[in-house]
C-alpha cells in the first residue's frame, strides 16, 4: 500500500482507511498537489511531503493518499457509522481531535487542536466507549 498500517478499517462501499504515525519515517506515498508538513519539534522528519494515510478502493485498487499532519501514535476512536473520531496520540498529536467523516472524491481527514491544547487534556492511548444508544 506504500505506507505502514497501524489502524486500519473497512468503509461501508468496499473502502479501505489505512493510517500510521508519522514518527517512523516518510512513506512510499507522496502527499497530494506536492504539499508538505513542516515541524520543526518532529523526532524523525522536520519536512515530511509523505502521506501517512490512505483511503483504497478495494474493487479498483484506486489508491487516495490522505493527510495527517500530526502525530496517530497511541490514538484510538471509531464512530458507529463507519466514520473515525480519533483522538490522543503522541508528541504533536496528543492533544488532537481528527475526524474522517466521509467516503467522497474530496474526502481527507480534518483535524483540530484547538479544544485539547492544555497540558491537562494531553491523551496517549485515548479511550472512548460507545454505549447502546451509538453515543460517545
Amino acid at each position: 500500500m506504500g505506507i505502514s498500517e497501524m489502524h486500519m478499517q473497512l468503509l461501508p462501499g468496499d473502502n479501505l482507511l489505512a493510517f500510521d504515525c508519522k514518527d517512523f519515517g516518510p512513506s512510499n506515498i507522496s502527499l497530494p498537489g506536492g504539499h508538505c508538513r513542516l515541524d520543526p519539534s518532529d523526532l524523525t522528519l522536520t519536512t515530511d511531503c509523505t502521506s501517512h494515510s490512505v483511503l483504497l478502493d478495494l474493487p479498483t485498487l484506486f489508491l487516495c493518499p490522505l493527510t495527517i499532519l500530526t502525530d496517530t501514535w497511541c490514538s484510538s476512536g471509531t464512530l458507529p457509522n463507519a466514520s473515525f473520531f480519533k483522538s490522543g496520540g503522541f508528541n504533536d498529536g496528543d492533544h488532537t481531535m481528527r475526524l474522517f467523516a466521509s467516503i467522497t472524491p474530496t474526502s481527507d481527514w480534518t483535524e483540530t487542536s484547538v479544544y485539547l491544547s492544555t497540558h491537562r487534556c494531553v491523551r496517549w492511548f485515548s479511550n472512548r466507549l460507545i454505549d447502546e444508544m451509538a453515543s460517545l
